[in-house]
């Protein structure tokens, strides 16, 4: 039986790298959420009638293809009846 969360916590920090407008002004990689290693990424803006507001995206963590590649053997491994 799945667990319901009812709210999920977080900390992001100052994109100390961001050189352009595309790249978010907060971040935090490889936040636990039910269990899974996501991205998080905010940006500050400004709406037409002046409000600010958050825009936050999480996203599934990054994995090199190096990273991906030995998860995917690991879990073949795993899988064998012996």
């Amino acid at each position: 039986m799945p667990v319901k969360v009812n709210s999920i916590e977080m900390r992001v920090f100052e994109n100390k790298f961001k050189t352009d407008d595309m790249h978010p002004d907060y971040s935090q990689k490889n936040v636990d959420v039910k269990g899974e290693d996501m991205d998080v990424s905010v940006w500050k803006n400004v709406a037409k009638n002046g409000s600010e507001y958050l825009n936050i995206k999480v996203v599934p963590a990054y994995k090199s293809k190096e990273e991906a590649a030995k998860s995917k053997k690991q879990g073949q491994q795993d899988d064998l009846p012996f």
